[in-house]
């Protein structure tokens, strides 16, 4: 089966398990390493999704995919830092 099937089907681990196998044999496939990143981003592992979309720019600094994805989980991560740490709706009069 084909692992943007698996991907489409929720069926991550299964497509996560085949593209690893195939990145033992080729580590330097940019599309199974996004392929990875994404998969990660869809289980909210942003570090391992970081680490994929950052390996892909280290062979190919303009491949716009991965920028594209690094931007968006940046955006993910400074919304969920700015909630827990700046969260403007909570009343100090309540802890008072």
């Amino acid at each position: 089966m084909n692992i943007e099937t698996l991907i489409a089907q929720n069926r991550l681990k299964e497509a996560q398990n085949l593209l690893l196998n195939e990145l033992d044999k080729n580590p330097n496939n940019t599309a199974n390493l996004s392929l990875l990143g994404q998969i990660a981003m869809k289980n909210q592992d942003y570090s391992k999704a970081l680490n994929a979309f950052n390996k892909i720019l280290s062979m190919d600094p303009t491949n716009h995919e991965a920028i594209a994805f690094i931007s968006t989980i940046r955006g993910i991560l400074s919304i969920s830092n700015s909630f827990y740490f700046e969260n403007t709706y909570l009343d100090d009069s309540l802890y008072e």
